[in-house]
């Protein structure tokens, strides 16, 4: 299934310079907007103990953009949320995180999510 999230979270370089009520207030909108998105979007979770989470970000410029700063805390976290995920650990995620098509009017986040059912 796919999950499609309008807008980037921020960075990590970002978040790291925010105060502590800022990254709070910021953890806070994304997990409305994922849990949201999957209500519209009637994404549900499927019961696989264990999935691979794919996020494709679709940025709205061609600048350098680090994999490492966009790890998808906040995305993930929603997903949670939302009971797509039984947890974000290691125990039931495959976690990647790629790079998709510049869509300059248009970011977004593409998270693929497949069952991983069996697989230690």
């Amino acid at each position: 299934m796919i999950l499609r999230v309008d807008g980037i979270p921020p960075s990590w370089n970002k978040i790291m310079r925010m105060n502590q009520y800022e990254q709070n207030s910021e953890a806070k909108k994304w997990h409305a907007i994922v849990c949201m998105s999957a209500k519209q979007q009637g994404v549900k979770d499927r019961f696989a103990e264990k999935k691979r989470v794919t996020l494709e970000y679709h940025f709205d410029n061609a600048y350098r953009h680090d994999p490492d700063n966009y790890s998808g805390k906040f995305i993930m976290d929603g997903l949670v949320r939302a009971g797509i995920l039984k947890d974000d650990d290691f125990r039931h995620v495959e976690l990647l995180v790629r790079a998709g098509k510049i869509c300059r009017n248009d970011p977004h986040v593409l998270v693929h999510i497949e069952d991983l059912e069996g697989i230690e």
